[in-house]
């Protein structure tokens, strides 16, 4: 999605109808619901909060699991906007918050271009305008809040000038929100947050990270570590923007996975272990030292059932999914465990490959990004930098 324009230009063609619907949207979650809370059809709606992005040049909704999200400068821009929309009520003095849907942001500048110039004709030259245009514009602010703002059918009544004044401010505030957000778009631009499951651990991530930041030395990288199911749910939320890990997960509506490689697992032991070096390694001789394992249900802990399938298996020293304590307590050790060629290789003055794994055992590596979302130049060589270093065509 593409926006292009400026600030006050855009800014203008703003209605208090679609900063309605759009505050309605993000309260409730759903499109439908707001549309139906404004009297609008789903299609209408979706329609106005399209041009509302469009207006502004930035994108405040994305699309989530089951309804619509907040973009993280479109959470700020949804706070101020709401503010907004009570003070003009208050302001105005409507007695529902339906009835903002009734003004438009041309009468609202109407009755601050007549305090300025001083009378109808001369806003109406401001706004490029009929004068005929500007009078029907304050009458309707009038019967909405039953006001009287006009005197002699040119000049502002004593209530009209105040109301100016605080339109006048309540642009002003329109114009500061929109700014807001796009400060919030701009430092978010700066900023990358990723996800890595902490098993499989992506222990190569580090220096996919390492290369991104000699590259961009002005970017700024969040990491977080969770449970799946988290990391997923921060996806979709938008608190990060990728995920990388493994696919064999959940695949709720609204996140694209993308396949980077197929790694498979290595046997691994402290550097020195007896087998080390051996390529005549029996089933009996894996089982009979001890073993560090991942967590049930995990590709890692599936692979070493798989290895010992129908055989006795060896005893369990511990089960840890954190492959950085797993890695401390073999190096330490005549204990066994499983890595990727990837974890192993930030490894090596510590551990060491003692039996590579059929090519059935594998641990599918991809990143994930929620549906819709842009990566822009800097997100989009990081992913890419990913995929070609996973796949073997490039060292960093």
């Amino acid at each position: 999605m593409v926006y292009a324009a400026g600030l006050d230009e855009g800014l203008e063609l703003v209605s208090p109808r679609q900063l309605l619907l759009f505050e309605a949207a993000g309260r409730l979650g759903y499109v439908t619901e707001a549309a139906a809370a404004c009297g609008l059809s789903q299609p209408a709606a979706t329609q106005a909060l399209q041009q509302l992005q469009e207006h502004i040049a930035l994108q405040l909704i994305e699309r989530g699991t089951k309804g619509c999200v907040l973009t993280p400068w479109g959470a700020q821009f949804h706070r101020d906007i709401a503010q907004w929309l009570a003070k003009l009520r208050n302001v105005v003095g409507l007695p529902s918050s339906h009835d903002l849907w009734r003004i438009s942001q041309k009468q609202l500048r109407a009755v601050a271009a007549i305090a300025q110039r001083g009378s109808v004709e001369q806003a109406a030259v401001m706004l490029g305008v009929t004068p005929r245009s500007v009078v029907r514009s304050v009458q309707n602010i009038e019967r909405l809040g039953q006001l009287s703002l006009l005197q002699s059918g040119s000049s502002l009544t004593g209530q009209g000038i105040e109301l100016a004044v605080e339109m006048e401010v309540l642009l002003g505030e329109l114009r500061l929100a929109l700014q807001r957000a796009k400060a919030a778009y701009a430092r978010q631009d700066q900023r990358l947050s990723i996800a890595v499951m902490p098993d499989p651990g992506l222990a190569a991530i580090g220096n996919v990270v390492r290369d991104h930041l000699s590259r961009y030395p002005d970017s700024q990288l969040r990491i977080q570590e969770a449970s799946p199911q988290e990391l997923l749910t921060l996806l979709l939320t938008g608190e990060v923007d990728l995920l990388f890990g493994s696919s064999n997960l959940p695949r709720p509506e609204g996140i694209v996975w993308n396949v980077l490689h197929n790694a498979a697992y290595v046997v691994v032991g402290a550097k020195g272990h007896p087998l080390a070096g051996r390529t005549d390694i029996g089933l009996d001789e894996l089982a009979a030292y001890q073993w560090v394992v991942a967590a049930e249900d995990t590709l890692r802990h599936n692979a070493f059932q798989a290895i010992f399938d129908g055989q006795v298996p060896p005893r369990v020293a511990l089960i840890c999914s954190a492959p950085p304590l797993a890695a401390q307590v073999l190096a330490q050790s005549d204990n066994l465990g499983l890595m990727t060629s990837y974890e192993l290789a930030g490894r090596l003055d510590k551990l060491c490959a003692i039996l590579p794994l059929g090519s059935d055992d594998v641990m599918e590596l991809a990143v994930a990004h929620r549906t819709g979302w842009q990566a822009n130049p800097e997100q989009a060589d990081l992913i890419e930098r990913a995929r070609l270093y996973f796949a073997g065509q490039i060292a960093l």
